[in-house]
């Protein structure tokens, strides 16, 4: 799988918000990132289910070392 991320920025707001799509299938969304508030929120999506897994940039990161964390051992 590669993966292709696209970033959109509007004209008229500061927001912004990152697209993750399965490069080999566009129409594949695998995540997006946007602010939420004062949070950055990584919304994971399970495909071919349609649900996903909202979480914010600091439980993603905890996520991500508490599993490798287990890879190393």
């Amino acid at each position: 799988m590669k993966l292709q991320a696209t970033l959109y920025i509007p004209e008229d707001e500061e927001n912004f918000h990152i697209d993750i799509y399965d490069e080999q299938a566009p129409d594949y969304q695998i995540a997006e990132i946007f602010k939420e508030g004062d949070k950055t929120i990584i919304d994971i999506y399970n495909n071919p289910n349609d649900t996903h897994k909202k979480l914010d940039l600091k439980e993603l990161i905890e996520v991500l070392t508490k599993s490798y964390d287990e890879l190393k051992k």
